[in-house]
């Protein structure tokens, strides 16, 4: 691992903060943890500009945080794995942002990861059963791909910001 410098924790932190926070812009759509929130918006741009590594601390440390302090907190090692490797792979796979259909893939593979681990996780693990974890697949899908029509806008002006930031 490379040497972390002070810049890596603050940006790290700080990234944490915007996710949890826009994870409590929400609305609960299925007793079975379906739950509608702004975290996505935030989490897939952070990911795209800032790459994978930021994707994963974002995502798993910023939405787990979310769910300990809240009434999901049952939700949160699955969330801490699901949302981690999400922000990972869509970093992955955008490589810094420049490329639109790039980034529309990394989000939708990372779309794909989060409502499937979401199903399993509610289903097998929560034991709630395949027809009870099926209420919050509508929900899950409409979070992940409403907030990847937004990052697309957003992306653009935060690849500008990190430009100012160097």
């Amino acid at each position: 691992m490379k040497n972390l410098q002070t810049k890596d924790f603050v940006m790290g932190g700080l990234f944490i903060a915007i996710v949890t926070s826009l994870t409590y812009i929400n609305l609960p759509i299925s007793p079975s943890g379906g739950l509608v929130h702004l975290g996505y918006v935030a989490l897939f741009p952070i990911a795209i500009v800032f790459g994978p590594k930021y994707g994963a601390i974002a995502g798993a440390f910023g939405m787990a945080l979310f769910d300990v302090l809240s009434q999901w907190f049952l939700w949160a090692p699955a969330t801490f794995i699901i949302v981690g490797l999400v922000g990972y792979t869509v970093g992955l796979i955008a490589n810094g942002g420049r490329n639109p259909l790039r980034n529309v893939i990394a989000m939708t593979v990372g779309s794909i990861i989060s409502i499937a681990g979401y199903f399993v996780f509610n289903a097998f693990i929560m034991n709630f059963g395949v027809p009870s974890a099926l209420t919050s697949l509508g929900g899950d899908s409409f979070k992940v791909f409403a907030s990847l029509l937004v990052a697309l806008a957003i992306i653009p002006g935060l690849i500008n910001v990190k430009k100012q930031m160097q």
